[in-house]
């Protein structure tokens, strides 16, 4: 069967148009921790979230070391988000401690989980509250 030349570029056209007008994705990967955490439950989790409510998102979720090998992949764009404590990233935000010298530049979206943070002194310093501490 032959086609009208007509009928033929028509044809071409609207497929290049068709192909031309597909909305890329954009892809974005999650940080979280070992596989078998139930911190990596949640980050698979909102991924699903995220890829469900926004078709033009494609999330996934990678298996890492957690706080500071995320924090150190952020610093290499190889994950774009990713599970933090609160202490570390403002280790890293200011490039001290294990970030000393490179210290990565990042912002806290939002907490998912309280953790409760535990200040200690010796049984023998003589401190029994915090406004004892002044000075020390």
């Amino acid at each position: 069967m032959k086609f009208p030349a007509s009928k033929t570029l028509i044809a071409a056209a609207a497929f290049a148009l068709v192909s031309t007008t597909a909305v890329a994705q954009e892809r974005l990967t999650f940080g979280a921790t070992n596989a078998q955490s139930a911190h990596y439950a949640y980050f698979a989790a909102l991924a699903k979230v995220v890829n469900t409510a926004n078709p033009d998102i494609q999330v996934s979720v990678v298996e890492t070391g957690a706080t500071v090998d995320n924090l150190r992949r952020m610093a290499r764009d190889q994950v774009d988000a990713g599970l933090i404590t609160t202490s570390t990233l403002f280790h890293a935000y200011n490039g001290e401690q294990k970030f000393e010298g490179s210290p990565v530049k990042s912002k806290l979206l939002f907490n998912y989980s309280l953790a409760p943070q535990n200040l200690i002194v010796r049984m023998d310093s003589g401190v029994n509250k915090i406004s004892e501490l002044t000075g020390k």
